[in-house]
Formats: structure tokens, sequence, C-alpha cells
């Protein structure tokens, strides 16, 4: 007796890897995004030129022909304020924000002969500090980016020389420079023509009032740059000394006060002052004397009494030569910015002065190589703490720099050797690529909760174990709000490039995958819409380079037709996607069933044929394929359908202002299977039509026979 069952899987969820799973989930989802208003997923992905009023007509010659190694979309002031930043070729590019897009100019060098990073190298860093991008690799220089053209060095390299100071001459026989009461400078031995009457002037001056008394002087200079950063301080200058002596100018005796000229040291770029600091007379602690609000004088003369001085000079411990200049990674905590030590100090992480990002205390570092964990490879900020990620483990910073910084131990066993897949992720926390999986971090510590970390790949854990764990630095990760999608993407297996994309769904919590053998994302950010902006990888006599941008636009770059000066560059062909359901047992896998029909439950997306392969027993290389079907509903009037595309004979093209616009209709199509003797079933779509799948039915029959007896 035959007993008729149909099955429905609707929605459809992402790939689960896992036996046993659950049927509604997926073996293979390749090239698909998810649209959480409908429950459908569909295949309206591609990539396009991200300069696109400059790219074209083609050949783009200002393009190099090499791969982008890294990049960042730098935006100040609410997206006011827009640059692109990327390296390719050993250069650091940047694009302006050209009247709201950047597809105005063609982007500008700022950097020369700059590291290009092996294939198991982690990229450039990129980390915004108040006005500023910090730009480090932990080969180069780490630098300080405030948008245009202007790009300073991070940090200070050395110390400023002392001041030269000149000692006062004999004050009897040639009096040194004087200066009135007004502030204008006056010299004597009528250096300035003619005779001065010094009578009825007052003067200020360096030294003692008292006659006889010995006068003796320090000078020590800082720098200061437009970050507000103070250099280290000098070493003291030479002594200054002389004795006050008695002068008579007309009429009058004056107790001489001298004038001392300095020599002040020019300070490096981006030096906007520089600080003046002297001792009190036979001193020895410094105060602040003046500060010169240039970059360019280099002679000061100083007569300000000891009692016109300021607060004590800084210790030559409180700003230092730049501690981290292999720094690979960085961090903006608490008004201070985090670096780690780099190749050759990699268990050490030290942190600015608050809001000067240049200076660097002595002591203001900790060094995580006291425990098990490894070198630092990364830093993420997450609520109230600092999270140090490391080769094996995970650490905590806490508290601030008012009431100090502390070092915790979060977590051991579990850590990241791939800094550029650290992201934070709106409602489900930090998430980072491990060996051994995909975890995430949620919670916190402050009112009574919890800091926990959950694996969240389980799904997809074959990929994970292909993963090749030297390429691992490099793979990089991105989340786009845009679209809803968490991206990785990673080498499998003994792969030279980053062949695959795993990317998270967060409305539909399920994992897809994309072939990055047709992307070739070498490294990616997001603008200030969430769009995912590329670098991409550059193999020779490829037609796409340079900057791209995941779009819904069913495209793979450009391609080209033609050679020489005939040749023209259309779009590209749509990129091929893929879904292979899961293996259906209908609850009753020892009896074999008699499949039928299948129905695809879709949007209409026109005269698209849509082929699918039917497969039994988990035995992929015996299906039988099916000869298409239109994505249109099968019992009623074909909708219009506009543009290339449609087929002649279906005769419903659409005609603009004439036929009536229609939207996606949600219709069932089916397919005819007849399988017979089936325990196990699944099938399989490979298309480079459009699709907007919703699920499946599967219709089928049982005599009620059961799998025969084991084998002997």
């Amino acid at each position: 007796m035959k007993t008729p069952g149909k099955l429905q899987i609707k929605p459809l969820m992402g790939i689960d890897e896992r036996i046993p799973a659950l049927p509604n989930t997926s073996i293979l989802m390749q090239n698909f995004s998810y649209d959480a208003m409908t429950k459908c997923w569909h295949n309206f992905v591609g990539f396009e030129e991200f300069f696109h009023k400059i790219t074209r007509p083609y050949p783009r010659s200002w393009i190099p022909s090499a791969s982008v190694d890294s990049i960042y979309y730098y935006q100040r002031h609410n997206s006011a304020q827009q640059w692109l930043l990327y390296e390719q070729d050993g250069t650091l590019y940047y694009s302006d924000n050209i009247a709201g897009t950047f597809t105005g100019l063609i982007p500008q060098p700022l950097s020369t002969d700059r590291h290009i990073p092996a294939a198991n190298e982690c990229h450039t860093s990129y980390n915004p500090f108040g006005k500023y991008c910090v730009i480090t690799n932990g080969i180069d220089g780490a630098l300080k980016y405030r948008g245009g053209n202007r790009v300073f060095p991070l940090g200070w390299d050395y110390r400023p020389q002392s001041p030269d100071a000149t000692r006062p001459l004999n004050l009897t026989t040639n009096p040194q420079t004087y200066v009135e009461s007004t502030n204008n400078f006056q010299m004597g031995n009528n250096e300035i023509g003619g005779t001065t009457n010094f009578d009825t002037q007052s003067f200020q001056g360096v030294g003692s009032e008292t006659k006889d008394d010995t006068n003796k002087y320090y000078y020590k200079v800082s720098f200061v740059n437009e970050a507000g950063s103070e250099s280290p301080i000098s070493e003291a200058s030479s002594l200054v000394k002389w004795k006050t002596l008695e002068i008579t100018k007309g009429t009058n005796a004056y107790t001489n006060t001298a004038c001392v000229t300095l020599q002040i040291p020019v300070g490096p770029t981006g030096t906007i002052a520089r600080r003046i600091y002297r001792t009190a007379r036979n001193g020895t602690d410094f105060y602040f004397l003046d500060v010169i609000r240039n970059n360019s004088d280099d002679i000061y003369v100083d007569y300000k009494a000891d009692t016109q001085l300021g607060a004590l000079a800084p210790n030559d411990s409180d700003s230092i030569i730049m501690p981290a200049k292999g720094a690979r990674f960085s961090s903006s905590f608490k008004n201070c910015l985090f670096l780690d030590g780099g190749i050759a100090d990699g268990s050490r992480i030290y942190y600015s002065s608050p809001l000067q990002p240049d200076t660097f205390k002595d002591s203001a570092y900790f060094d995580v190589g006291t425990r098990e964990g490894g070198d630092v490879t990364g830093f993420m900020v997450y609520y109230n703490s600092l999270l140090i990620f490391r080769e094996k483990a995970i650490d905590l910073v806490r508290g601030d720099a008012l009431n100090g910084f502390e070092l915790v131990p979060f977590i051991s066993g579990i850590g990241c050797n791939s800094p550029h897949t650290i992201v934070n992720v709106p409602t489900l926390g930090v998430v980072f690529l491990s060996k051994d999986g995909v975890y995430r971090i949620y919670g916190g510590l402050d009112g009574g909760a919890d800091l926990n970390v959950v694996k969240v790949s389980d799904p997809i854990q074959q990929y994970i174990e292909r993963m090749a764990f030297d390429k691992l630095p490099s793979a990089i990760g991105i989340y786009s709000s845009q679209w809803r999608e968490l991206h990785f993407y990673i080498s499998l297996d003994d792969g030279y490039q980053l062949d695959t994309g795993l990317v998270y769904h967060l409305d539909s919590d399920s994992w897809t995958i994309r072939d990055n053998t047709t992307y070739k994302i070498k490294c990616i950010t997001t603008d200030k819409d969430a769009s995912l902006i590329y670098g991409m990888f550059y193999e020779p006599g490829q037609v796409n380079k340079g900057i791209y941008v995941i779009s819904y636009d069913r495209r793979a770059g450009t391609r080209q037709v033609g050679s020489g000066e005939g040749a023209t560059y259309p779009d590209a062909l749509p990129i091929v996607s893929k879904i292979r359901t899961q293996w259906i047992d209908f609850g009753e896998p020892f009896i074999k069933k008699n499949v039928k029909y299948v129905y695809l439950y879709i949007q209409t997306t026109g005269n698209q044929n849509i082929q699918c392969t039917f497969y039994k027993d988990r035995q992929w290389y015996d299906g039988i394929s099916d000869s298409g079907k239109l994505m249109q509903r099968a019992d009623h009037t074909l909708q219009p359908v506009y543009g290339e595309g449609s087929v002649p004979t279906q005769n419903n093209f659409g005609v603009w202002d004439t036929s009536k616009w229609q939207d996606k209709l949600l219709t069932q199509v089916r397919y005819a299977v007849d399988l017979q003797s089936v325990s196990e079933f699944a099938f399989e779509i490979e298309t480079s039509e459009p699709i907007v799948l919703m699920g499946y039915a599967i219709e089928y029959t049982s005599k009620g026979a059961e799998t025969i007896g084991g084998r002997t």
C-alpha cells in the first residue's frame, strides 16, 4: 500500500556540516546573501570598481599591476571628512572625499618604499586616535595621519640637543643686551646708532640685583608637536655664570642684570613649538621659562627674573624616545594609545600619556611574558576593558591613566593568530578567529556581569580544520551593518592566497561561504554606509585590479573582449552560486521512499532557467539533472521581463511606459524527480542566474519496504 508524504523545509538556513544536522540547514551554500524581511536567500551579490569615474575607459594605466596589501576607510566629524587609505606595490596612497564621493581624483602617494607583507604576514594596521589615524606594520616606522597629505612620524625619535647658552660678557666694559620694561630690545654702547639715554628707564634681566653676587644658570629645551605631545626633555646646557656688577648710565648707577642669549635647536617634522626650561639662580631644579610658538626661530634672549618662572619641568622619565618603533598593532583606550612592542619585543605593551599619542613614560608598559600564552597578537576595546589577544591566551587591561592601569588574565588555551579577524559585532560582542574555530566574547565585568567566551563555528568545522595555520596571520575579517554579515577570509589547505570566505549572517544565525578565488579579496574595510570596500589580490594578466566594492550588482567586475586598441571591457559575467541541501531521511531512514517531486519556494525573478540535480543515499557522483524551469508562476500569465535575458518564445518582453510594473511574487516551481528506493535524498542548485529562494518541499510515496540486512 502506498503512503503519500510531503516534507516542507522553510525557511531554509545556512550551512551545517555536522551529522546529523537539522533538515532545514544546508550542506553547502555558496555566494548567497540573506534577506531578513522575506526570509529568503538571494544571489544578488557581485563586485564592481570603486573608482568607477576614473577607471573607464580602459586600460587603467594609473593603477599599479600589483595586489592591494592593506586598506582603511578613515572618517571624522560624522563622516563630513573622509579619506580612503590603502597600500599597493609598496606605496601608501590616500584618496580625498570630493563632493561626497571618492571618484573625482586619482589617489595620491603618502609614503613610498614601504614593506610589502608576505603571504603569511598580517597587513598594516590602522587605528583612529582623536584627530589622527595611527598606521603601524611592524617594519616601517609608525605614522600619524591627519587627512589630506598630512602624515607625521609617531613618537619621538630622539632627545633635543641642549640649548647653547651664551655667557654675558664683562658688563662693565661691554654691556650685553638690555630689555626695557616695555619689552623693546635695546643695546648699549650706541650699537643701534646715536646715544641711548637710560636715565629714565627701568630694565629687566636675569640674575641677582645685588652687587658682587654670583649668578649660575642652566637651560633645557623640549619640542611640542601638533598632537600636543611633549618630547623628551634635553640634557642641561653648559653652565652660564657671571657676577653682578654695578654700571653707570648717564647720571644713574645700576646693578646690572644680564640677558642670556640662547641658540635653540629646531625640532623634527610636525613640531609646532619649543618649550624652554631654566633653573633659578644657583639652583638645580628646572622651571618653565617660555615657549617659542614656531619651529624656525633659533635665537632666544632670556631676560626673565626668577619670579617669572613657571611650573617645574618634566622629569627625564615623563617622556622618552619612542619605545615601540616596531609596533604592529595599536588601540585607543581611556584616552591613551596602546601599542605592542613589535616582533622583537612581542610580549610588551606600551601606552601613552592621556591625549598625547607621542608621549610615553618610561614606566608605562606591561609585560605579558611572565605568563604562558605567547606574544601579543592584537587589541580590541570592549566595554570598560581592553582585550589583549595573544597566541594562546587573552588578557584584559582595566583601570585608567589617573588611577593606574592593571593587566589581568582572562582565559588561557584560546588565542588569536589573525589580528585582522578581531571584530566588534553589535549584539554578538567581540568575534575572532582562532586556530580551532571562530569564538565570540560577550558579557562584561561591571555591575556583577560575567565575561564569557563561546565557540560559534561548529556548523562549519570542516572548513576550520582545513585552515592553513601558517597563513592565519594574513586572514582578515569585517562586519557590515548594511549587509548584516560578518566576513572572514581564510586560506584553506596549502593555498597561497585567501581563497575562501566564511560569512556569518546575523539575521539567520547561520553560515555560508564565498568563493574568494573570484572576488580575490586580500584586505577589506567599510565606509560610512557600511559598504564593503576591498583591495584585490593581483595575478599577472588579470583585468580586475585595485579597489573594488561588494555590491548587489550581479557581476564579477570587468572582463576584456578582444585585444589591442580594439579591445572592449564590458561587465563580467555573474558569479556562480551553489546550494546543496541536507541529506533528508524523512524521519525514517530505514524505510525506502519513492521521491516524486521537488517544489522550490521562490520569488519570481523573470525568465531565468534554473536547473536542479538530484541525489540519493549520500552518493554525489551519479546525480540526475532536470532540464530546468523558469522562475515564474506556472499557472498564471507570465510577468513582463525587461532588458536582456528574456526568452523570445515566451513573448513576455516588457515595454517601458506600456507594461505594468509588477512586484516579485512568491510561488512554487515544481521539478519532477522520480527517484526509486531512496533512503536519503538531497538536491543541488548551481547557477549564475538570479534566484531568490525561501525553501523547498519534497513529495514522495512509500510502500513500506525496509533497508535490507547488513553485509556479513
